[in-house]
Formats: structure tokens, sequence, C-alpha cells
């Protein structure tokens, strides 16, 4: 605010001011000084030309007092509020308002706020702790005094909530941990419940590792939604007021199928969709039609489930131990042992396995899987749809097939149910057998040679060091390494995965494409190309000597490999023996961070010579 420029005329100031003690310039209050107004409003500091300017401190009649710095009659600057009842505020003011930054003390000594304020209301960021005692506060955006934009709230309970708020409500995205009940919510909000599209996970020792993907409405389940259950079923449909209500499938642990109408949580038709031997078959069900090619498919499929299940005890033991290892966690959410297995928790497993399978492949194994089942519904639902009405072969063939519909294929959170883990590594080892020549054996001896030598006591086989780079990338410490550099890197990978990197759900780049941008970043280093090739075959010889393999280069990497090949490409050019964590930092910065090299004088007097060469042919 602009100083006046004329002093206050005394005669003005005898209207307001009772009485003054102090100095005076030409019979105007200036310097320090007393001053009572009319109204019993008592100020003692600095004047300035007639008007209260500088340090000063101001009491009204009700008891509330101000010290701190004045702007020509206004409270403007920095000071400090005390109010009757004891509460205060210490910080910027601007017209005898809150502005800017300060700290408010409730009378009750255990509420507060500590950030910015605008026009007297907290505004911007800032922290209030409504009960120091209980433990709640909220930390985040205000505006004019309402809970708005980011933040997050911790209540008496321990709960807590990060995300979005509006008008002092969740709303928008956010995640709710209840650690009372054991239970996060992550998704879309609106007047401070569930509403929209968003996870909730279970994780009490009765309904720990069930978890319901889909649509909620005033804080229930409502609409379409996915419930995975901590015994490997699950059910896709739809939902009305927290219970499935209307058409839906219901896939059971050993695979089989329910497809057709829920009343209230309940099966309309399930006597229908029961086989009628289902106590003659195997408790776990298989689709893989599309690759048996003995003649007698239903004995080849039966001899496949029969291998399985003799490893059934193992590899349900392996599957809870790789799901126990837990995704990522925040601040707020430690890691807890989990039931069902995601995307990220198998990539760990078959690396310690070395299935020598890409995670990219991996991912779209599931999309198989998941699209084989599929199929079984549309023959479920053609059954369903003959015992209604009369069907010929047009309208057997109108019946859609439900396809999955993922915007990220390589997404490390999706979920890996156990019937579907199993028929994963039934598809792994019949390309396996096929990579290795082996046309003539079964599927079922495919799988039983697969485990037996790759799953069964797979600890006991020590990891190469490349191998087990594989594993420490994804720890705390390197995770946070990717984070820091994160906009960079995935600026990098969405540049040289290319145009031919398509659909955009299933986003890849080649090797070949990141031999070329560490060529062209130099960073290849001592390595060269050869060196870079070494590090990033996956190769089951233990001296790592092989001959170099052309196809290599056409070997897709989606993100998580293209860190790890970069975490790799940094520990085999490391000179100094420092922390992996580091290492990859300081080859990423100077890889990828540091400006184009400067051209030297010898490179420079060259291309001079060269052009006038070529001025006098």
């Amino acid at each position: 605010m602009a100083a006046p420029q004329f002093p206050l005329d005394p005669s003005l100031a005898a209207l307001i001011i009772a009485h003054y003690e102090g100095e005076t310039q030409q019979g105007i209050f200036h310097g320090h000084g007393r001053a009572t107004f009319i109204n019993g409003q008592v100020y003692v500091g600095s004047f300035h030309g007639g008007r209260m300017h500088g340090h000063g401190a101001l009491t009204w009649p009700d008891g509330v007092s101000y010290e701190g710095d004045f702007a020509f009659n206004e409270v403007s600057g920095r000071g400090k509020y005390v109010w009757p009842d004891e509460s205060w505020y210490e910080g910027d003011v601007s017209r005898g308002r809150r502005h800017g930054l300060g700290f408010f003390m409730s009378s009750n000594r255990v509420t507060s706020y500590e950030g910015s304020w605008v026009h007297g209301y907290q505004h911007g960021y800032g922290k209030l702790v409504y009960d120091e005692l209980q433990g709640i506060e909220y930390e985040g955006d205000w505006v004019t005094g309402q809970r708005h934009g980011k933040g997050t709230m911790k209540y008496a309970s321990g709960n807590v909530y990060e995300g979005d708020w509006v008008d002092g409500k969740k709303a928008g995205k956010g995640t709710m941990h209840w650690f009372d009940a054991a239970e996060t919510y992550d998704g879309d909000w609106l007047d401070d419940v569930q509403h929209g599209a968003g996870v909730h996970v279970w994780k009490t020792k009765e309904k720990r590792g069930n978890r319901y993907e889909g649509e909620f409405a005033n804080g229930v389940r409502d609409g379409y939604g996915v419930f995975y259950y901590a015994n490997g079923a699950r059910y896709e449909g739809h939902w009305e007021d927290n219970v499935k209500h209307g058409l839906g499938l219901f896939f059971f642990e050993d695979g089989t199928i329910y497809e057709g109408e829920f009343v209230r949580d309940r099966m309309v038709d399930m006597n229908d969709n029961k086989n009628k031997n289902a106590e003659t078959l195997p408790t776990l069900v298989l689709y893989i039609d599309d690759i048996l090619r003995h003649e007698d498919k239903a004995r080849a499929l039966k001899a496949t489930q029969h291998a399985v299940l003799r490893a059934n005890t193992d590899l349900r033991n392996v599957y809870r131990h790789y799901a126990s290892c837990g995704g990522t966690t925040t601040s707020h959410a430690p890691a807890e042992n989990n039931v069902l297995m995601e995307m990220r928790e198998l990539w760990r497993f078959s690396a310690e396995c070395r299935l020598n399978v890409s995670l990219g492949k991996l991912n779209r194994y599931l999309l198989v899987v998941r699209n084989a089942q599929n199929k079984a519904v549309k023959k479920l639902r053609i059954q369903r749809e003959k015992k209604r009405r009369h069907m010929n072969a047009r309208a057997m063939d109108a019946i859609v097939t439900p396809r999955e519909k993922w915007t990220d294929i390589h997404d490390p959170d999706r979920v890996v149910l156990f019937r579907e883990f199993c028929e994963i590594l039934v598809r792994i080892a019949w390309d396996d057998a096929l990579e290795r020549g082996e046309v003539d054996m079964t599927v079922a001896d495919a799988f039983t040679y697969l485990y037996d030598s790759k799953i069964h006591d797979h600890a006991s086989t020590p990891m190469l060091p490349m191998e087990a780079i594989e594993i420490s990338v994804h720890s705390l410490e390197m995770q946070t390494v990717f984070q820091k550099y994160q906009e960079l890197l995935e600026k990098l990978f969405a540049q040289y995965s290319g145009p031919a990197a398509t659909p955009e759900s299933d986003l890849h780049m080649t090797t070949g494409n990141f031999v070329l941008m560490l060529k062209e970043k130099r960073g290849l280093g001592a390595l060269g190309v050869p060196g870079v090739l070494k590090c990033l075959r996956k190769t089951n010889d233990e001296d790592g000597e092989t001959d170099f393999d052309p196809f290599l280069l056409d070997a897709e990497l989606i993100y998580p490999e293209f860190l790890e090949a970069i975490a790799k490409v940094a520990m085999a050019s490391a000179t100094r023996n420092l922390p992996m964590p580091v290492l990859v930092a300081q080859y990423i910065r100077d890889t990828f961070e540091k400006p184009p090299p400067a051209m030297t004088l010898r490179r420079l007097t060259t291309m001079v010579q060269s052009k006038k060469s070529l001025a006098h042919i």
C-alpha cells in the first residue's frame, strides 16, 4: 500500500483521539507515543505524520490486543493478536486481517493452524491440528477456510485419507486407509463417500485378500464391478446396494463358471450351470484347448490337470510366498501379507525361477488365460438362451464372447488368481517345449518338466550377479531412485518405443532401440554394444558365454524391464564399489541429464579444414 504523502491534520486527530502522550513534530504526533481513542482503544508505539506507523501495540475495549507492525494507521506487516479467551495468532497481517503466513493457537491449546492465510481465512497450503492429543489433523490445500484441493486427513482412530477435497468434503480421487478395520479404498469420492470407480481391499484375518474393483455409488458397491475372493474365486457383473444383483459371472476357485442372474447375492439358476459329473472332475479346470494337440483332447486335458494337481500343494505355497512379498507401499500403508498375487509378484517369481520369459510376455499370458476362460462363458450363454428360445446358427454366432478391456496390459497391480497362475505355467511350459524342439511331448509332460527343472526347489540354485539385479531393482531404495528421475525416464521410454509400439495399451521398446538410445546419449561407455547386449541377455549358462543372438535386438522391453536394463548397464559400467542406488542414480544423471559434449578444438579445426577443401573443388 502506498504511504500517504501528507501528515494527518491535528484537528482530525482530535476527533478520534481523547488523549495523547508522547513525541510531536510541529503539533503533529510523530515519534513514540501513547494514544487513547474515544472508543476506548489504546495504542502505544511509533507515530509518523500523525498516524500509527512502525512498531506498536493496540488494545481494544473488549480485551483483544495486537502487537506488531503498523502502516499508516492500518494493522499491516507482521504481528501477534491475542484474544480474551487466550487464543492467539502470530504472523503476517494486512489491513487488520490475517494475511500471508502465520500460526494460530486456540484457547483449548489442542487446536492450531500453521500455514497460509488470505483475508482472515485459511487459504493456500497449511496444517490444521484439530486435536493434538488424539492426533486429528489435516495438512494440505485450503480455500476460504475450507479443505479444498489436495490434502491428508488423519483421524483419532488412526485412519488416514489422502487425496482430493471440495468444500471441506472428500471429493475427486483419493485413498482411504481404515487401519482400525484393516481396509483400504483407492478411487473416486463425492460428498465424503466412495462414488465412482475404485478399488477396495480387505486385510483382516477373516477377509484378507478379498478385493473389489469397480463402480461405487453413495459409499457402496453399485454398478458394474469385479470381486476377487481370497480363495481364488471371482465375480464379474452387476451390483446393487453392496450385493450381487443382475446378470453376472462367477468363476469358482477350480475354474468352473456360473453365468446368469443374481438376486440379492444369490445365484438364481445354479443347478443349470452345474456339471452333472462334477464329482468325477478334477478340482482345477484349465482352459487350454488351443494348445492341446492330442487326438483325444479330453484325455489330454485331464492328464494336464492331474499333472498340475500333483504339484498343487507346492504351487500353492509358492503362490502364497510371492503374494506375501507385497506391492508398493506408502508412508501410511505399511507392507502387509497379501493372499492374492499381483503381476509385479509374478514378474519376481519368473525372474527367480529363471523361466526366461519377458515381463511383457507374462502379461500377455494372463490376457490369453482370461480370454480363454471367457470363451467358456459364451458356451454357457448359448446354453441359457437355448432353454428360453429356439436358436439357429446365426443367433448363436451373434452372442458375443466377453473380452478383457485393459487400458494397460502391463499394469503391475493386476490380480493373478491361483488358477490363472497355474494355467500361465502350463502355457509357459508348452512354449518352452516347442522352443526346445519337443514337438511330440504332451502338454502334461511339458508342465512336469518345467516344474521339476525350474520351480521345485528353485531356491537352492544360486543366482548370477546380473540375475540378482533383476530382483534388487524392485527394492524400495531403487524405486526411490527411479521416482526421482521418473519424468526423464518415461520421456525417454516413450521416445524410443517408436511408432511400432501399438496398441497404446501395449507400449514397449525393443532391445535394439535401447542400444540405439545409449549410443545416441553416449551411455555405452567401455562396454560397447556387445557388452550391453551381454548384460541384457537372459541365459541359463553359468559362464554366460554364448554366441551372439541377432534376435535379441528384437526382444521387447516394457517399462519395468527398461529400468532393469538401465540398472544392469550402470552396474556393469561401474568403476567404483558403491551401493547400487548410488551407481544407478549417477549413471542416469551423467548419461541422460548432462548437456551434449562440447566440441573440442581439434574436431572444430578438422571441420573447418574439410569445408575449405570442399570450397576448392
